[in-house]
């Protein structure tokens, strides 16, 4: 006996139907997760149990502050009055070095936190010495060069730190209230510098000099590029995600752009 088309065709959807709702229930177990997808360059979405919209807004702010001089900046993110997140562009230094060009992000109260990663930090030490001779004088100089998180043969570790580090990406990325999440106070960017020459010793046949060369530049974004910064708020104990958009230019020029948050839950 033949089999009517029409009557495969409805045991054909009957099966799909059959094979999705399965599928269905082997996740309904799972945690209902409250995720930040980037879907453009340009915009973020959240999905999940919390919301299904953001409340976006606009800063257009850029920080740029001067040798000793900061320029910082106090966000409401969430517009209850109370500043929650400050931005500082900053150049620092000390008499007889360069100077530092450097930015950081700072929570202003235990319930907002930033997201973040456990990091150890390798500083390492490389060490040449070179002999010239000018005008019947021999000179040595030694140059030690520290870097941060390279190591190559014969180099030597000066110290590690265990530090957290801020997350940031560029898109992609997706940020939900089981991630790492910390309130405190981190560096974007710091450029190195380098510590003029110091002579340990000269007389007429000898000098002896010295330089020290820091690239201890752990904390680097990529330069004049806008990033996302996710975070989490506290609001009536329950939490609400965002992120803040922003730039940092030659190490401590901050570009904010624009911030982002969950509406409060219903």
């Amino acid at each position: 006996m033949k089999t009517s088309i029409p009557l495969l065709a409805v045991f054909a959807f009957m099966a799909m139907a059959s094979f999705y709702s399965c599928e269905k229930s082997s996740d309904s177990g799972d945690v209902t997760k409250d995720i930040i997808i980037n879907k453009t360059s340009d915009s973020v979405l959240i999905f999940g149990s919390n919301s299904d919209s953001l409340i976006l807004t606009p800063w257009d702010l850029v920080l740029q502050g001067y040798y000793h001089t900061d320029e910082s900046a106090e966000l409401d993110i969430d517009g209850d009055s109370i500043a929650d997140i400050r931005l500082v562009s900053s150049i620092e230094g000390l008499a007889g070095t360069a100077p530092i060009p450097a930015s950081y992000i700072k929570c202003l109260h235990s319930n907002v936190m930033l997201r973040n990663r456990h990091k150890s930090d390798t500083i390492t030490m490389k060490e040449t010495c070179d002999t010239v001779y000018d005008n019947g004088r021999m000179i040595i100089q030694t140059v030690r060069t520290f870097e941060c998180n390279t190591y190559l043969p014969g180099d030597s570790i000066t110290e590690v730190r265990e530090i957290n580090h801020i997350v940031y990406n560029i898109g992609g990325d997706s940020v939900a209230t089981y991630d790492l999440f910390e309130s405190g106070s981190y560096t974007l960017a710091s450029s190195p510098y380098t510590t003029p020459w110091m002579t340990g010793f000269q007389s007429d046949s000898l000098v002896i000099t010295s330089m020290g060369v820091y690239n201890d530049n752990c904390c680097t974004m990529p330069d004049d590029v806008p990033v996302y910064i996710g975070f989490k708020i506290i609001t009536d104990g329950k939490p609400r995600l965002g992120w803040i958009k922003l730039s940092v230019h030659d190490y401590s020029i901050i570009h904010i752009y624009e911030t982002a948050i969950q509406p409060l839950a219903r």
